[in-house]
């Protein structure tokens, strides 16, 4: 087991039901290498 620690960002999209912040999250997995939800 290795003693680096790796840290990583936290994003909030935020929005009103509907406006497709699933799809967007989604699609970014897909395009962002490691990129993980």
């Amino acid at each position: 087991m290795s003693s680096e620690q790796r840290r990583g960002l936290l994003f909030v999209v935020s929005a009103p039901s509907g406006t497709g912040k699933t799809t967007v999250v989604e699609r970014l997995v897909q395009v962002v290498s490691g990129l993980v939800m």
